[in-house]
């Protein structure tokens, strides 16, 4: 599997990984096979990013924020998670708005 990211953002797969800042190739959350799979099932790049960004999320073990083994609890603050998640959110948001006509401009008379 392989990695590539270009600040050009000349592909799909490099404008994904800019959206979900995957573009360190030692910190790769996801190979470019993956991202390729994922932009085959979305309806555009925004959902992709969003389902992309999820995927290397949890995948790197950050979606968990605790852990109780017997009587010992962990947990992790939530808000670098709650702000990615948010982000995540806003780019299915996005998405969605580019699924939807634009509005046509109209006179009445």
């Amino acid at each position: 599997m392989g990695f590539s990211y270009s600040s050009a953002l000349a592909t799909d797969i490099h404008r994904v990984r800019f959206l979900i800042r995957d573009t360190v190739e030692a910190n790769a959350g996801l190979q470019d096979e993956e991202i390729l799979w994922i932009l085959g099932e979305e309806p555009n790049i925004y959902f992709a990013a969003a389902r992309a960004g999820e995927a290397a999320f949890l995948a790197d073990g950050k979606g968990i924020s605790s852990v109780s083994i017997g009587g010992l609890s962990i947990s992790r603050g939530s808000s670098p998670e709650e702000a990615y998640r948010k982000y995540l959110s806003s780019l299915r948001e996005k998405g969605a708005h580019e699924l939807l006509p634009s509005p046509k401009a109209f006179e009445v008379l």
